[in-house]
C-alpha cells in the first residue's frame, strides 16, 4: 500500500503588512504535489484593495506570475479567500500581493496545503 505525500498548513507568510506596496509569501516546495492549496485572510483598520497572485520557480531566482485570466483581488477590511491549483509542473510556489490602496492597513496571513495523488 502506498502512502500519500502532504505539506501540512504551511503558514508561508504570518501578519504580513498590507500598508507595504508588494509583499511576498516565503517559497513552498512542491515539485513532488499534485494539488496545492493556498488560504488567503486578512484584517485591518482600514480597507485594503490590491490583487493575489501565484508565482512560479524551478530555481527560486526567476519568479513567473501564473495567469488564470483575471486577477484574484483582496479587497475589504477582513476577508479570506482560497486558491487551489490541480496541475503542478514547477519545483516552487509563492504569493504575491500588490497593493493598491496607499492608506491601506492591517495583516495578511497565507497557509499552503499540498498533497500528492498517490495512494
Amino acid at each position: 500500500m502506498g502512502r500519500k505525500n502532504q505539506i501540512l498548513n504551511f503558514n508561508s507568510m504570518v501578519n504580513g503588512d498590507l500598508s507595504q506596496a508588494l509583499l511576498t509569501s516565503l517559497p513552498t516546495e512542491v515539485r513532488n504535489m499534485d494539488v496545492v492549496t493556498f488560504k488567503a485572510v486578512w484584517s485591518g483598520a482600514q480597507a485594503t484593495n490590491g490583487d493575489f497572485s501565484i508565482d512560479v520557480s524551478d530555481d527560486q531566482i526567476n519568479w513567473y506570475s501564473l495567469d488564470f485570466g483575471q486577477a484574484m483581488p483582496l479587497d475589504g477590511a477582513i476577508g479570506s479567500s482560497h486558491m487551489i491549483i490541480s496541475e503542478i509542473g514547477f519545483k516552487f510556489l509563492r504569493c504575491s500581493y500588490s497593493q493598491s490602496n496607499p492608506s491601506a492597513t492591517g495583516l495578511l496571513n497565507i497557509t499552503v496545503f499540498a498533497t500528492d495523488k498517490a495512494a
